[in-house]
């Protein structure tokens, strides 16, 4: 009979099975001998609303950021806050103008639950 996997290394990906002769590639490789890499963010479904931001798959990760096509933009459960800066600010909340570097993210993050330890690299 000889061994099906004889001289099949899987690219030292993956473990050739005995009984079909086909590779078994380990996690993140893919292809007949396990060559080629698999994208970890092609699984990887970032849609989770969250408004005034925006996700994209970083090495598997989801991770957010502000997105400037959101800003001014109605957001909150009665629409009654304004996008600004990735936040949704309560509307009322004082237009101030400036770069608004003294107020250190207080109030615009009310309401605004965050993962923790969310990485962002």
């Amino acid at each position: 009979g000889g061994d099906r996997c004889a001289g099949k290394l899987c690219s030292n990906q993956g473990a050739c099975d005995t009984a079909t002769g086909l590779c078994k590639c380990d996690a993140g490789f893919t292809g007949d001998d396990c060559s080629s890499t698999v994208d970890p963010c092609a699984l990887v479904e970032c849609n989770e609303a969250r408004p005034c931001m925006q996700s994209q798959c970083v090495g598997g990760e989801c991770v957010f950021s502000t997105d400037r096509a959101q800003e001014g933009k109605r957001c909150g459960a009665d629409g009654g806050g304004t996008c600004a800066a990735g936040a949704c600010v309560p509307q009322g909340g004082g237009d101030g103008g400036g770069d608004g570097g003294d107020g250190g993210g207080g109030d615009a993050c009310a309401g605004v639950q965050c993962p923790e330890e969310q990485p962002f690299w």
